[in-house]
């Protein structure tokens, strides 16, 4: 079940994915050193409750400069436990969990003037996936949240998976 919003994404808007591979990079963030962290206190072996996990991500939205967050118009943010079988298939991916959050709608820079809008644009992170991330990476939830969140805002302004590969290798030291 999903919370926060049930609009359906736009009809042949383009769609990206952020997939687990990717998140077991640093990224780099904003502070929040001051901010009161209820993943610290996440035991990775249990399920955060859904309300404490979308608490999380309404601290880390807060974190994101204003010159990006000034931009962020008509996109919903949503929390749904695990990907839908039908789109992990449509995808390509063979595990709920590879799938951490999905952007879904027209990015910014395909955009016209005259285009129809059928509603926001959809960021849908995926709690449990991105739970299992954590764990299996040994990174604070909080972490993998805002890298999570930063990959599908960057496909929102435009950027393609090939794109967000090359930048995040740069700041994991890689590129």
């Amino acid at each position: 079940s999903s919370s926060v919003c049930a609009f359906a994404p736009s009809p042949g808007g383009r769609s990206d994915t952020v997939n687990a591979e990717l998140s077991c990079h640093g990224l780099p963030s904003p502070s929040t050193e001051n901010r009161a962290d209820a993943s610290l206190l996440w035991d990775a072996g249990e399920a955060m409750q859904r309300t404490e996990f979308e608490q999380l991500v309404e601290q880390v939205l807060a974190t994101l400069p204003d010159e990006y967050a000034g931009r962020l118009h008509n996109l919903v943010f949503i929390v749904e436990e695990w990907a839908d079988a039908e789109l992990l298939n449509e995808l390509g991916f063979h595990a709920p969990e590879e799938l951490l959050g999905f952007f879904s709608g027209t990015p910014l820079g395909e955009r016209s003037f005259n285009q129809i809008d059928f509603g926001p644009e959809l960021i849908t992170l995926y709690q449990r996936a991105i739970e299992a991330e954590a764990e299996t990476c040994g990174l604070p939830l909080h972490q993998v949240i805002r890298e999570t969140l930063w990959h599908e805002i960057a496909h929102y302004f435009g950027f393609s998976e090939d794109e967000m590969d090359r930048i995040e290798d740069f700041w994991a030291g890689e590129g």
